[in-house]
């Protein structure tokens, strides 16, 4: 997903026109809704310090919209290779078709546990879908 589609998606789940983020950016009343929908359209592409505003406006992480990279299996397969040689403890086992990977690394096994957690809440119907995402967009620890 894109910069853009993740500042929007990120905007509308907190309720928000393009105007009132433009104009809590700081940008004019006539071109507020224009810059962000150029944002969003990708038709310019924000700045680290402005993705940093944007995330503090919308309550997200920065990551929440700047994203990860690597999306390809190989550069998945590679980041974890990365892991190891870090020094990271990790397992892998077959069950069934599935690979297991365990990972021994108290911090991101918290992170994974919490995910976890409300990934059941999301299945379980005690969270919104809407619920699920602002946790994802705003991890780790911000409400």
């Amino acid at each position: 997903m894109s910069i853009g589609k993740r500042i929007q998606k990120t905007r509308r789940l907190r309720g928000i026109t393009q105007k009132e983020l433009g104009l809590e950016m700081g940008y004019p009343y006539f071109s507020a809704d224009v810059r962000i929908a150029q944002y969003e359209n990708g038709i310019r592409k924000p700045k680290q310090e402005t993705i940093e505003k944007l995330a503090e406006i919308l309550r997200v992480q920065p990551k929440a919209l700047s994203g990860p990279r690597g999306y390809e299996p190989e550069d998945i397969i590679r980041f974890l290779f990365e892991l190891e040689t870090m020094g990271y403890s990790l397992d892998l086992r077959c069950k069934g078709d599935a690979i297991v990977l365990e990972l021994h690394e108290s911090n991101i096994t918290k992170g994974l546990k919490e995910w976890k957690k409300i990934k059941y809440r999301l299945k379980n119907g005690l969270i919104t879908n809407r619920e699920y995402e602002l946790w994802k967009a705003c991890w780790p620890g911000i409400d």
